[in-house]
């Protein structure tokens, strides 16, 4: 997995990420990443696109709280994000670390299930920021699949024993993790990750070296 392209609307001069993002333009970001994430998954790649949402500014950037409108999210923020799942179908979805109208995006179920999901019929893997993971409950009901980790204290990653204790409480139900798990493999065979899968030319199967925290 690469995680790129980065196709936040590049409207801050002062963001410590302008180098990455594309254009602050909605269309023409559209254009350049479905074009971004058809290249690279004919490789055998998935692309992971970022920041999901509006992750316009490092300053205070994993607790700032975006305030927008539903017509700027929709005309402004969102096109690009959803041009490259419902166009190029993109594998993976990394949500950012600010939060969108009061919800951490990690833990957003307008932004994860009912946009991306529900209304442009994403069926692939989202993960989280690093860092960018707040609570364990609310962040798996919202739709989150893996949590990437800042914490180097294996026991206290949120979706390993804690997440674990809180299926145990009945807080989360296990339908739910089996959803996470179907989308986590249903990525894995699309690359042909498991077992003796072709793959293209030069490419390397490193399922065996990489371990995904769900």
């Amino acid at each position: 997995m690469i995680l790129r392209p980065a196709i936040n609307i590049d409207c801050n001069p002062n963001d410590g990420r302008t180098f990455e993002f594309l254009t602050e333009d909605p269309y023409l970001d559209a254009q350049l990443a479905v074009a971004y994430v058809e290249g690279v998954q004919k490789q055998g790649v998935a692309a992971c696109v970022k920041h999901y949402l509006a992750n316009n500014q490092e300053t205070n950037g994993g607790s700032v709280d975006e305030i927008i409108g539903q017509r700027a999210l929709h005309e402004i923020y969102m096109p690009a994000f959803k041009a490259v799942v419902q166009q190029a179908h993109v594998e993976v979805v990394m949500a950012a670390y600010n939060k969108v109208n009061g919800n951490y995006c990690a833990a957003n179920p307008y932004l994860l299930k009912d946009v991306l999901e529900k209304q442009w019929g994403f069926n692939g893997m989202i993960i989280s920021g690093w860092g960018g993971v707040h609570s364990i409950v609310s962040t798996a009901l919202a739709g989150l699949d893996v949590k990437m980790n800042g914490d180097s204290d294996y026991q206290h990653y949120y979706f390993v024993q804690l997440l674990l204790n809180s299926v145990k409480a009945g807080k989360v139900n296990e339908d739910i993790i089996n959803n996470k798990v179907k989308f986590i493999v249903g990525v894995m065979y699309q690359l042909n990750m498991p077992g003796n899968g072709v793959r293209p030319d030069g490419s390397m199967n490193t399922s065996k070296q990489v371990y995904c925290i769900m």
